[in-house]
């Protein structure tokens, strides 16, 4: 899927299940909260035949901010987004994968 894998190997991080959390729920129920509705994968197993219909890629990184001069913290957004939409009622039947973050590693 990607010309040069070992670039992007450096910068990504997969999914990680254990951000995902939200209030408990009868077990019997259909899932009621995105958490309990995602999944969790690896860009480095995706194909064309397991391809998802929707799927979240975050970009951890602050090094446009700091070389703007900005407030430094858009590092933790997709982590603080996805605690956020894991506690949100779920209004979809679509599965929904993580696919985790990449990230700014060496900045220069």
């Amino acid at each position: 899927m990607f010309k040069n894998e070992t670039n992007i190997k450096a910068n990504y991080i997969a999914g990680q299940p254990d951000i995902w959390t939200g209030r408990k729920t009868d077990a019997e129920l259909a899932p009621q909260y995105w958490y309990q509705h995602i999944s969790c994968g690896s860009l480095y197993d995706l194909n064309e035949n397991n391809a998802p219909k929707f799927g979240l890629i975050g970009y951890a990184c602050d090094e446009g901010v700091k070389r703007n001069f900005g407030r430094v913290g858009a590092v933790n957004g997709p982590i603080l987004i996805r605690e956020k939409l894991g506690k949100l009622p779920l209004h979809f039947k679509q599965s929904v994968v993580d696919f985790g973050n990449i990230t700014c590693v060496d900045a220069i």
